[in-house]
């Protein structure tokens, strides 16, 4: 028999396989991103957000668990200083709550876009703050 998916487990399994995807093509930890500009995000767990600085530029970050609504926010905002985003000090802020940043890992976008192209999908994108 066939299984029945709600539409809560499609979306549930569809960001388990988008973290997947961006995890099997991050690098080590750094422990900032300097000249960040948030162009674009996406949520792909409850404690994992993907940011698209620019174009070539991806990366995975990794909040405090127990984020508070952060799986179903359609806008988040970034508190960071002085355009340099940094694990551990600066936070993800979902509905006027602070999620700090544990880690930072680069994306190596060429290959990510590539693995996509060659399983049939397309990014998806979601509106930055």
């Amino acid at each position: 028999r066939g299984r029945v998916l709600i539409p809560q487990a499609v979306a549930d399994h569809r960001r388990a396989q988008r973290l997947a995807s961006f995890m099997q093509h991050a690098g080590e930890p750094v422990e900032e991103i300097r000249g960040f500009t948030l162009t674009r995000f996406e949520i792909v767990g409850p404690s994992s957000v993907v940011f698209w600085v620019r174009v070539s530029e991806i990366y995975l970050v990794t909040v405090q668990p127990h984020c508070p609504e952060l799986e179903w926010a359609n806008r988040i905002g970034v508190r960071q200083s002085m355009n340099v985003l940094r694990a551990r000090f600066d936070a993800v802020t979902v509905r006027g709550i602070d999620c700090r940043i544990r880690e930072i890992r680069p994306v190596d976008g060429e290959r990510w876009r590539a693995s996509q192209r060659a399983a049939g999908t397309q990014e998806s994108a979601e509106p930055a703050l």
